[in-house]
């Protein structure tokens, strides 16, 4: 027999976001659930079905994500490290803020040396 949509309990998709939290991450459960509140809502909007089992499920919270910024002191030993190839390429992101696909594509065209201007 099968289950319509608006059949499964609401404690079916609780167990099923706290596996999910438990084997994949917060964020990867919090997805899942945006996609099947919005999944409901589209069914309750187009007249499929009028009863919506996850919307006072609330999503976990999440780690705030923070981007990594080096220090002075780790640029200077990465500098230090680097061969002359890769110093130029780091002192060319750090002098510019270009992404590295920008500086890899850059040609003489791009330069003017008597401006000391580069064209991104």
């Amino acid at each position: 027999m099968d289950t319509g949509a608006e059949d499964i309990p609401t404690l079916v998709f609780a167990k099923f976001f706290d596996t999910v939290t438990l084997e994949q991450g917060r964020k990867i459960s919090n997805r899942y659930l945006k996609d099947m509140k919005a999944l409901y809502s589209w069914g309750i909007k187009s007249g499929y079905i009028t009863v919506n089992p996850v919307r006072h499920i609330e999503p976990k919270g999440e780690d705030v994500y923070r981007k990594y910024v080096p220090p002075a002191e780790d640029i200077t030993a990465v500098l230090l490290a680097a061969n002359q190839e890769e110093m130029d390429l780091i002192l060319s992101l750090y002098g510019t803020g270009a992404r590295i696909s920008e500086i890899c594509r850059l040609t003489w065209d791009d330069v003017n040396l008597s401006k000391k201007a580069i064209t991104l």
